[in-house]
């Protein structure tokens, strides 16, 4: 078994799904139980439980049983994570030692013109290959005719 075997699951991972994602605004709104959810999702309840496991395991959910029901519950601290991280996409820069957008800027505009100087090589090429091509067999025609 790898160490990451024990590691919790990448938050960016779990709420890719949109299902999650809606089962955590639900769960925004006040607590619910499977059941619940399912209704309101309009899927079975395995589903919902399997959504929820991968939810709680990245430690954004939390439960608690009341009867024979598991109640779940919204766990904020755990995105704190991600709204600091598009906060600072929103300022236009990232983490600490990450490139800003201008640095990012100059880098994409060098290959870019890099390309549309291969571009431009390439297709007048390619034109003086199909010219001196046809050339060729117009002189080999000329001269097969005379």
């Amino acid at each position: 078994m790898s160490p990451n075997h024990l590691a919790a699951p990448d938050i960016y991972s779990v709420i890719g799904d949109a299902r999650r994602r809606r089962i955590l605004e639900l769960l925004a709104i006040k607590e619910r139980s499977v059941g619940a959810l399912a209704t309101e999702l309009g899927i079975a309840q395995p589903s919902v439980t399997q959504h929820l496991a991968a939810l709680r395991e990245a430690g954004l959910v939390t439960s608690v049983k009341r009867g024979t029901s598991s109640i779940y519950t919204l766990e904020r601290e755990p995105l704190t994570e991600v709204t600091t991280w598009i906060k600072g996409l929103k300022r236009g820069g990232g983490r600490k030692g990450q490139i800003g957008p201008e640095k990012i800027r100059k880098t994409q505009e060098k290959p870019t013109r890099l390309l549309h100087a291969r571009e431009e090589s390439a297709s007048s090429s390619v034109v003086s290959d199909e010219v001196g091509h046809d050339a060729g067999s117009e002189s080999t025609t000329k001269s097969g005719k005379l």
